[in-house]
């Protein structure tokens, strides 16, 4: 064969080659095929080699397309005759596959996709291992179960096992499943036969993650496995139930109420249940708090109830409580105690109208104020019959009625015992002007006696005028 001739059949291999594979490649990188970093794992003899796909190619309809991705490698700086196996991918994200290392040597490789009859490649990238001298170390991680899962929050775990070197740095990669790439957690020294811990924390509730420990050291690192794990519901945490469980003293009708100590949603719909299952009531658009009124209650019966709230991520059903209505009889009994306290009441309001300007009354007017007070309110709970409170508030009343009827009481004898002061002061008066009236009546009998025995023909002229001026001026 000539030269030119062999020249020729050269050139037309070189261009059918990529007919003859099957697979064309693609013009440019539309996918956004990438090569990643790497990372050797020196205690399993390991590089795990990453890649990242930004999107997937589209069909004459434009509907998305699953790839195959996979990586080419293999001995120095340019050459890719190996590969690693294949992954399918139905959504852009990261990938990734590990292949064995020898100590110091230079390894290639490039991330690929392929689909139908065509690829796209990353650029090819490569790395030196390091000579292995702490490979006679022995060094491992345990991923460990997650601990203390809430709605929003984990314990992540991991464990130091074998670790011989003197320290390391633990952390965790952590993301949501099928997520693009792995966040970090803070680093922390680990030594050996340790387990280190870090608090995810603004987790999204329902939501499953995935996860793994990692240590690092001065001359290398390791992964241990993968887990994952689920977020809880947000809940609602339904607590502080209305009337408590086992009250006594309800009326026929009654408040059910619920309260909550934590709540991650709103528009919370509440529903309430009596204990045949049976729908009391509905409150809707609630935050914080709902209740409903039941009605139509006997008396002397025990009634049973529970709460379910719905929310966006789900339901929640609080505990069971019961009470019991009250007996007819008991209700009677709260009616007179509270019309004998309502009758004291008016008593020493009477007598503080009467006699309050003539002594001190305060402490008398202190006790009558919180009686009032507290009679309102039992008055109140009665009217809407809520007798197991109308007996908690008519116990604390009479202790002040008490106090009331003893003060004024107290006060009575006090006014009645200044009563005789006075009438003594009163005739002690009477007889001390009726003695100076008569002093002064036997006086004036006695100037006049004068007058009469005196003659004035005895002693004619001014004596006479004298004796009578003196007698006036007395």
């Amino acid at each position: 064969m000539k030269l030119t001739e062999l020249f020729i059949v050269c050139l037309l291999s070189l261009l059918f080659i990529p007919l003859i594979g099957g697979i064309s490649s693609a013009e440019g990188n539309e996918l956004g095929v990438e090569t990643e970093d790497y990372l050797v794992l020196r205690t399993s003899q390991e590089a795990v080699l990453q890649g990242s796909l930004e999107s997937l190619p589209e069909d004459e309809e434009g509907d998305p397309v699953e790839v195959d991705v996979f990586f080419r490698h293999g001995l120095d700086i340019v050459n890719y005759t190996l590969e690693t196996s294949r992954q399918e991918m139905d959504e852009p994200g990261d990938f990734m596959a590990r292949i064995p290392v020898e100590p110091d040597t230079i390894y290639s490789y490039k991330a690929v996709a392929q689909w139908n009859d065509e690829e796209e490649t990353g650029e090819g990238e490569h790395f030196q291992t390091e000579d292995f001298d702490v490979m006679d170390e022995e060094v491992n991680v345990e991923t460990l179960p997650v601990e203390e899962v809430a709605a929003d929050h984990a314990l992540l775990r991991g464990e130091a096992t074998d670790l011989e070197i003197e320290e390391a740095e633990g952390l965790f990669k952590w993301r949501k499943t099928e997520g693009e790439g792995f966040n970090e957690t803070e680093g922390q020294t680990v030594y050996s036969e340790e387990v280190f811990e870090e608090e995810l924390k603004g987790l999204e509730t329902n939501e499953t993650y995935e996860y793994k420990s990692v240590l690092s050291w001065d001359d290398g690192s390791i992964e241990g496995s993968i887990k994952n794990f689920t977020t809880e519901l947000s809940e609602v945490f339904i607590e502080d139930l209305r009337p408590e469980d086992g009250a006594e003293g309800i009326g026929t009708s009654v408040e059910l109420e619920a309260n909550f100590t934590k709540n991650m949603h709103e528009g919370i719909n509440l529903t309430f249940y009596d204990g045949s299952d049976q729908k009391i009531g509905t409150t809707e658009e609630v935050n914080r708090k709902g209740a409903v009124t039941w009605e139509n209650l006997d008396y002397s019966e025990t009634y049973s109830w529970y709460v379910v709230a719905d929310h966006p991520d789900g339901t929640e059903t609080s505990e069971q409580r019961s009470f019991e209505t009250t007996d007819i009889a008991v209700i009677n009994d709260i009616q007179d105690r509270s019309s004998q306290i309502e009758e004291d009441i008016s008593k020493a309001e009477g007598w503080l109208s009467e006699h309050g300007g003539e002594m001190d009354t305060e402490v008398l007017e202190n006790s009558l104020n919180e009686l009032s007070d507290l009679h309102g309110e039992a008055e109140e709970s009665i009217e809407e019959e809520r007798y197991y409170e109308a007996e908690e508030i008519l116990d604390e009343a009479e202790i002040f009625q008490r106090e009331v009827n003893e003060q004024l009481e107290s006060l009575e004898e006090e006014r009645e015992m200044i009563n005789p002061i006075w009438i003594v002061l009163i005739i002690a008066i009477v007889i001390i002007v009726g003695v100076a009236g008569a002093f002064l009546f036997s006086f004036e009998g006695e100037a006049e006696h004068r007058d009469y025995n005196y003659n004035p023909s005895d002693d004619p002229g001014t004596e006479y005028e004298e004796l009578r001026k003196e007698d006036r001026e007395s």
